[in-house]
């Protein structure tokens, strides 16, 4: 009885431990996103995107606050067993969404690090990318970024679009003058879409366009033709990188998430 009792609290805490680590790692990677729109010099999106982004960070939690006294409820409250979240932590590591490493790896010299990004490892490479933004090397900062790309992660085509997305803040010029920057930018978010997380594609493309709608006090800067031209540099993008990786020998993207991971998205 007691040694059922110690196994049982052990899946518990396994369970727990597991839906926490997925909930940070997800919450650390949308809530940088909310944290600009909150701030006062950046430009207000509408309170229905904030919504819509506060939402998902509660939804990539997972639910983990439960009551520890009923194994059985939590399995449901959860909606998830110990093995889904230990298949879609494994998917946030490998596309670059989990920072549970972060922490150590800033500890790591700068040779450590690019010796490790050199061996594929993108948490490397996504620490050299924030040691270069930090002393304002935005050209170094996008090629570990790039390199993150093709060795699969999805944050560094996060950062690849937040480097390419125009100035709204305090735009100097016209709409046009700006669009090739934000048909730049989303063409970016197209491809997470394109390499697997269509949500979160679809979530922040809404949100910059409505930025960039709000910045220049315009209905629809977009056109079809515009339209088109997104969905061709997405092709182009995903060409471009899939061609560096079957240089390296790294072989197809793998652009099909396990189905847990699509289930942790909204299906």
């Amino acid at each position: 009885m007691a040694n059922t009792r110690r196994i049982a609290s052990w899946r518990l805490l396994f369970i727990v431990l597991g839906s926490l680590m997925a909930f940070v790692s997800a919450y650390l990677y949308i809530q940088s996103y909310i944290s600009n729109a909150r701030n006062p010099n950046y430009f207000p999106i509408s309170k229905e995107i904030q919504a819509q982004l506060e939402e998902h960070v509660k939804f990539k939690g997972m639910q983990s606050s439960f009551s520890s006294s009923e194994p059985n409820k939590q399995a449901v409250v959860i909606g998830r067993t110990a093995t889904d979240v230990a298949i879609v932590d494994a998917w946030l590591k490998r596309v670059g969404y989990s920072t549970v490493d972060f922490d150590l790896y800033r500890s790591y010299s700068d040779s450590i690090l690019e010796d490790l990004s050199d061996r594929g490892d993108i948490v490397a490479m996504h620490i050299m990318e924030e040691k270069k933004l930090a002393v304002g090397d935005i050209d170094g900062a996008k090629k570990y970024a790039e390199k993150g790309i093709i060795y699969g992660s999805l944050r560094a085509i996060k950062s690849m679009a937040d480097y390419n997305e125009p100035t709204l803040s305090l735009p100097d010029n016209t709409v046009e003058e700006a669009k090739p920057a934000l048909i730049e930018a989303l063409a970016y978010h197209s491809l997470i879409g394109v390499r697997g997380d269509p949500h979160d594609a679809l979530l922040f493309k809404s949100t910059l366009i409505e930025m960039f709608n709000k910045a220049y006090n315009v209905t629809n800067a977009l056109s079809t033709d515009d339209e088109k031209k997104i969905n061709e540099r997405t092709k182009e993008l995903y060409d471009k990188y899939q061609a560096e990786r079957l240089k390296l020998g790294l072989g197809d993207f793998d652009n099909d998430p396990p189905q847990e991971v699509k289930d942790f998205n909204g299906g």
